[in-house]
């Protein structure tokens, strides 16, 4: 899928209404609950001549590429992301036991970094990141919308 593709999946993702109650899981295509979407852009599984067999740090510098270049677009429609670790978050639930608000609760165990837009007209975070969950699954361009503030 293309950058200008990606950005047509975001533009209706952006308003759409949350789901009441938890709606999937982080191994589907689109996810989300209360206050939250998540929407799988593009997984790296690949090419068809060489089907899952091309290391996984090939696919994620594909996966990284990809989401550099929609982030400049995005960045010239919304102005400069801010980035976003999600390392603490991590480390604040697992080592200290601390609740936090989804979607950065389950986000931080398989994305390390967001680029963050704040579109205030809609009051709304848009993010855009990599998921990893592992060498056993692709990486994944991932974007997340949330009326949620970062932690």
């Amino acid at each position: 899928m293309s950058s200008a593709q990606h950005l047509s999946v975001l533009d209706p993702l952006c308003s759409r209404p949350f789901p009441a109650q938890r709606d999937g899981s982080p191994t589907a295509a689109q996810y989300g609950g209360p206050g939250y979407l998540i929407r799988i852009l593009a997984e790296f599984t690949g090419t068809e001549e060489h089907w899952d067999t091309s290391p996984y740090q090939d696919l994620l510098d594909q996966c990284e590429a990809e989401r550099e270049a929609l982030a400049q677009l995005l960045g010239d429609r919304h102005g400069p992301a801010g980035e976003f670790p999600l390392q603490g978050v991590l480390l604040r639930t697992m080592e200290y036991g601390e609740e936090m608000d989804e979607p950065w609760a389950s986000l931080s165990g398989h994305v390390e970094h967001l680029y963050l837009w704040r579109l205030e007209s809609l009051n709304r975070w848009l993010g855009l990141g990599t998921s990893r969950m592992g060498e056993e699954l692709p990486p994944r361009l991932l974007a997340v919308v949330t009326e949620t503030d970062p932690p």
